[in-house]
């Protein structure tokens, strides 16, 4: 994978510390989740956790 293309996805490639074969560092840069959709999923998880909570 070319550092451009991580770059894209996950920031520049000397900060992300990735090994192996191209295809394996495709799969790293593709396995990635951007802080900020990270937190809105972790808050919809939770809301609804609550709300299962309150239920039952």
């Amino acid at each position: 994978m070319s550092s451009r293309a991580s770059g894209r996805q996950i920031g520049p490639r000397p900060l992300l510390g990735l090994h192996g074969t191209k295809g394996e560092q495709t799969m790293q840069a593709g396995n990635a989740v951007s802080c900020n959709v990270a937190q809105w999923i972790g808050e919809r998880v939770a809301d609804v956790l609550s709300r299962t909570a309150a239920v039952g």
